[in-house]
């Protein structure tokens, strides 16, 4: 997937979880974002992707985008694959 592509799948489901309009500037902790809401994020983007999600690359991303763009630049984000 492109990061466009994976940026809108990132905001499609942050939408369902949060329940309203969400911009690839939001923080996912601004909007009221905890443990439980990350799990069910990277879990739903692990299914559509194919590969482990690193909880550390979205509480480490200032917004979705950043997010997005740390996903597709770690094409081997599984964390068995990181050193």
């Amino acid at each position: 997937m492109t990061q466009e592509e994976i940026l809108q799948a990132v905001l499609s489901i942050a939408q369902e979880i949060f329940e309203k309009d969400t911009d690839e500037r939001d923080d996912f902790f601004s909007l009221g974002g905890d443990s439980i809401n990350a799990v069910e994020l990277a879990t739903r983007l692990e299914e559509l992707l194919g590969e482990e999600i690193d909880l550390a690359d979205l509480w480490g991303s200032e917004s979705f985008h950043e997010f997005a763009v740390r996903l597709t630049r770690d094409p081997g984000r599984s964390a068995s694959h990181r050193s």
